[in-house]
């Protein structure tokens, strides 16, 4: 067992969640009876009483050492700097069990590590080969609620790099179009849509239920079932989680096999900061074949004309082809992440024409220009 009682310091590197499902930096102090955590930009500091105090390890490989609080619920601190169990101020005997828990199986793990090197190597290098699988089962380990604070976490992150589009007719115009498709939808999660303002067309969607629209988007339709068609598809991602298996794969193979052994709250800390990442990648062609279809079926289960989907893309493939140089590959992007290629329009017919002859489907009551006429760049 590592000595306990040593003379360490205490004031230590950290990070915490707080209360509103933001993570930021700061400083951990230990005082006689107080866990102290002092915010990087200078916000109140967060006091957790020692008494009852919970100390936990976590993450990959059990490198962060959690300290919550039954009297602050919703505020969970944690360091990487194992010394802080050292600290004499934990030296309580509430809470010396806690750490030598975490302090013998640290040890333990470390006393068997050349006995267990080949195997390990083993097991990886079966988990490399098999990874599909293994990010496979990592996604499906994260509970909705867990994709759903993660979503709220890249919200947060990405905020000052978004200008939403504050009106209540966009808002009224955007509810009237998706209120018919969120009706019909098979999702776990719950859909929230946001305007922004951006002059390239695009909409995109992050984890957990929020789509994004550019409003350059809502300024290039010709009608509300265009818009629709768009949103169908962004939905579509959302119900089979494609940013977070993009996310999932990014941040790799070992964090991914320690969430399908329970440690969920190591892969959402490490995909917090990732959100940036979704905004420059492209969806794989089985990923937009999969939202095109699903987004398809749900036009139609809404009962809104999904010819609005395919007109909307030949639209965009038209300004692709004009743009195309001779020399360079300067096409615009379909949807930013989302190219229109030729394949997928054809796809789209060809679900077109299997519909029921004579099919009806109802207008959306919505005149798109109004809407534009709402939109203006700021200066």
């Amino acid at each position: 067992m590592e000595d306990l009682t040593g003379n360490v310091s205490s004031e230590f590197e950290a990070a915490a969640f707080l209360e509103d499902g933001s993570r930021v930096a700061g400083k951990m102090l230990l005082h006689e009876g107080i866990l102290e955590f002092r915010p990087n930009t200078g916000a109140d500091s967060i006091r957790l009483g020692l008494d009852r105090l919970e100390i936990s390890a976590g993450g990959n490989q059990n490198r962060l050492i959690y300290f919550k609080s039954p009297h602050r619920a919703g505020i969970s601190v944690y360091t990487t700097d194992r010394t802080a169990l050292k600290s004499p101020q934990l030296q309580r005997p509430d809470l010396i069990p806690q750490i030598k828990k975490i302090v013998g199986h640290h040890r333990r793990k470390h006393t068997g590590y050349w006995a267990a090197a080949a195997i390990v190597i083993g097991v990886l290098a079966g988990a490399w080969l098999a990874r599909g699988l293994v990010f496979e089962l990592a996604i499906n380990s994260i509970p909705a609620d867990a994709e759903i604070k993660l979503g709220e976490l890249i919200e947060k992150n990405m905020g000052s790099t978004m200008s939403i589009v504050k009106d209540e007719t966009v808002d009224a115009g955007i509810e009237t179009i998706t209120e018919p498709m969120v009706k019909v939808a098979d999702s776990t999660f719950p859909f929230k849509f946001h305007v922004i303002y951006n002059q390239e067309v695009n909409a995109f969607a992050i984890p957990g239920g929020s789509i994004y629209i550019h409003s350059a988007l809502l300024q290039k339709a010709d009608s509300a079932e265009e818009v629709a068609g768009v949103l169908a598809h962004e939905m579509a991602h959302v119900i089979h989680r494609h940013s977070t298996q993009l996310l999932v794969r990014r941040i790799g193979i070992y964090v991914a096999i320690g969430a399908i052994f329970g440690d969920t709250q190591g892969l959402i800390a490490a995909l917090a900061d990732q959100g940036g990442f979704l905004l420059s990648q492209k969806f794989s062609r089985d990923f937009e074949r999969q939202a095109d279809d699903t987004g398809f079926k749900l036009l139609v289960d809404a009962n809104i004309d999904p010819h609005g989907m395919l007109t909307f893309f030949e639209r965009i493939k038209e300004i692709q082809d004009e743009r195309m140089s001779d020399t360079e590959e300067t096409a615009m992007q379909v949807m930013g992440s989302h190219p229109a290629t030729q394949e997928r329009i054809d796809n789209i017919k060809q679900k077109l024409e299997e519909l029921p002859e004579g099919q009806k489907f109802t207008k959306i009551p919505l005149d798109i220009q109004k809407i534009q006429r709402r939109i203006s760049l700021p200066e």
